[in-house]
Order: structure tokens, then C-alpha cells, then sequence
């Protein structure tokens, strides 16, 4: 049985994600949650089996995915460390809580590890970044990657990429967003409808990635596609170039990734 404890957004999409794979079903999967209404909610809405326990969890469970704010986890692994064993998985999506710190409160035996998904689970398109201890054999990986790979895609890192990864693909979803939303002001500002300029980006982005993903084009190969002597596309990027684009989105990402490591000290 897979158990999480807390049942917030991020759990709910996984949760999502198992029962959409059909993996596990809805009796294989137990929440425990400090919110009756959040517990009412994912019963009424998924069908799983809920608690306010979290040791209950660990009973019924062999599989448990930490699903708590980072400012809470430690409190929350210090009160089940007693009930813990080593045939426990824990998987943890707490941002900035490295596995050093985890093993330091439940012992350094226990099998754990570390997440690093971000808010595109919510679509089933998330991009996971899986960190092992040693303690974490093949049977463990391939149980982690399964679940994980219902959410959308995983990657196996070393866990001092994780700052980085939270940077870029976790940070990423929020950066993406502002861009999306001044291709769509720019479009407003030329004329268009706000539903109009929104329907045009959303559809050009999401072509754009599946242009990327079937090809095996590069980002140089899609901009030279478009970009003909003296043209439109051209005219823009020039304008592009004067405003530093390229250099201002590096530095938005170097500052979440200094901010990120500042959080996981």
C-alpha cells in the first residue's frame, strides 16, 4: 500500500497520477492529513482509504511519500520515527530538506528519497527529479520511478544538482507563466482580444514543445525554421537581443538557484 502523509495539492496529484495509471487502485492508497476537509474531499473525489494518524499510515503502508510543507517535516518525522522500520520507503517532496537531514532524525538504515517534482503534476506533465541514499536497492528505484513516472517524466540526479533542479524545472513552471503572460499583454497591445492572445500563445508554446519533442530539432534548429532574411521573426529577435533576454532569463535562474541553496542550509 502506498500511504502519503499530508494531502495537500502536490499529493493530490500524485495520488491523481497512481489511480491514472491504474498501477494501484484506490484501496491501495491511504492519506493522512491534519484537515477533515481536506480528507472528505480527497474520499469524496478519489475514493481512498483517509486518516488523521499519520502512525496509521506507517502501519497500513510500506511505501510512504512525505507530502508536508518543508517548515513542518521535522517535526512530523520526529513523531513517527518509532514506528518506523527499514522496510519503509520514504519519498520526500519536501523543497530545500536533504536527505542528511531526514536520515538524522529517522537513522541513517532507513531507505529514503528525495524529490524534486513541480507544479505541472497537476496536468500529469511534471518533471521529477529522483535523488537515492545508499541504502535504496533496484526494487525501491523501479517502485519510486513508477510512481512517479504517472505524474509525467523522471530523472535520476545526484542530490547536489538538486539546487539547480529546483531552480530550473521546479522554479520553472512560475517563470514560464510571466513569459507566457507578456507574449499575451503584446498581444492585447497590438489589438488583439485578451482570449484571443491567450488561445494564440498557450497553442504556439505547446506546439512549440511538440515540434521540440518529435523531431529531435534543437532550440537553434526551430529559430532558424522560422526566421527568414529580412522577416518578421528576425525584426523581433533583434529587439530581443538589444533587451538581453537571454542574459535576464540566466540570471532569473541563477538567482533561484542561490536563493535555493541559502533555503537548504
Amino acid at each position: 500500500m502506498i500511504g502519503f502523509i499530508g494531502g495537500g495539492n502536490m499529493g493530490e496529484a500524485i495520488i491523481k497520477g497512481i489511480l491514472k495509471s491504474g498501477k494501484y487502485g484506490k484501496d491501495n492508497i491511504i492519506v493522512s492529513d491534519v484537515s477533515d476537509n481536506r480528507l472528505k474531499y480527497l474520499e469524496a473525489n478519489y475514493k481512498v482509504n483517509t486518516t488523521t494518524s499519520n502512525k496509521t499510515v506507517l502501519e497500513k503502508s510500506n511505501v510512504i511519500i512525505i507530502a508536508v510543507k518543508p517548515q513542518i517535516i521535522e517535526k512530523v518525522l520526529s513523531d513517527i520515527k518509532d514506528s518506523c522500520n527499514n522496510e519503509h520507503l520514504f519519498i520526500s517532496i519536501a523543497a530545500g530538506v536533504p536527505i542528511s537531514k531526514i536520515e538524522s532524525i529517522l537513522s541513517n538504515d532507513k531507505k529514503i528519497v528525495r524529490i524534486m517534482p513541480n507544479a505541472a503534476a497537476f496536468a500529469l506533465e511534471s518533471m521529477s527529479v529522483l535523488c537515492f541514499n545508499n541504502n535504496i536497492d533496484e526494487n525501491d528505484k523501479k517502485t519510486t520511478i513508477e510512481i512517479f513516472d504517472s505524474i509525467g517524466k523522471t530523472l535520476q540526479l545526484e542530490e547536489y544538482q538538486i539546487d539547480a533542479v529546483t531552480a530550473l524545472s521546479g522554479s520553472g513552471p512560475g517563470f514560464v507563466a510571466l513569459i507566457l503572460e507578456a507574449f499575451s499583454d503584446a498581444g492585447v497591445n497590438i489589438g488583439l482580444p485578451r482570449d484571443v492572445a491567450n488561445q494564440l500563445v498557450v497553442q504556439t508554446f505547446k506546439g512549440t514543445i511538440k515540434l521540440l519533442e518529435d523531431s529531435n530539432k534543437s532550440f537553434i534548429d526551430v529559430k532558424n525554421m522560422v526566421t527568414s532574411p529580412g522577416g518578421t521573426t528576425i525584426a523581433g529577435i533583434k529587439s530581443l537581443e538589444k533587451g538581453k533576454l537571454k542574459a535576464t532569463i540566466m540570471d532569473c535562474v541563477e538567482a533561484a538557484f542561490n536563493k535555493s541553496k541559502e533555503l537548504s542550509k
